[in-house]
Parts: C-alpha cells; sequence; structure tokens
C-alpha cells in the first residue's frame, strides 16, 4: 500500500509548483494529495523549506518614487513598507 500524503498551499505560492498536477482549489488553499515517490513531492518540500526560511515574498513588490515615500512619510499612512534600491 502506498502513503498518499494531503497537502494544503496558499494561493500565493501555488504558480511555483509545476503543472499539471491534481490540485483542487477550496476557495482557501489549493488541496494537493501525493505519494511520497512522486516528483511533486519534493517540490513542495523545497517550497515549504523555502518559506520556512524567508526566501518568498508572497506580497507584491511596488516601484515608486522617492516623491511618494516621501509623501506617505509625511501624512502617516499605515500598511506601506519601503526598502531602499538604486535603479539606474
Amino acid at each position: 500500500m502506498k502513503e498518499i500524503i494531503e497537502f494544503r498551499i496558499f494561493e500565493d505560492y501555488y504558480h511555483l509548483l509545476s503543472k499539471p498536477n491534481n490540485a483542487l482549489f477550496n476557495g482557501a488553499v489549493y488541496v494537493i494529495k501525493v505519494e511520497k515517490g512522486d516528483r511533486i513531492f519534493e517540490e513542495i518540500k523545497q517550497l515549504s523549506l523555502d518559506v520556512k526560511l524567508g526566501l518568498l515574498r508572497p506580497e507584491p513588490i511596488y516601484f515608486c518614487s522617492q516623491a511618494f515615500r516621501k509623501m506617505v512619510e509625511d501624512e502617516k499612512l499605515c500598511g506601506f513598507e519601503f526598502e531602499i534600491a538604486n535603479i539606474e
């Protein structure tokens, strides 16, 4: 008898897995049932490790001008986090 494992993958990370796979979206997460020897099992294992190590960012990254950043800080708006990058 083969061991089948069920994984729940957040929508933000699902696009990182190879297709086709047998995942079903239940409205909140993708549910995937795989055997231990299956190729997708190793992908999910690596994805889980990357998430735990903080190597993946599910939130989108937006580029903005210095003027926009200054306005956000001056108005004390919340929900923004800035990282300074010099782009030439």
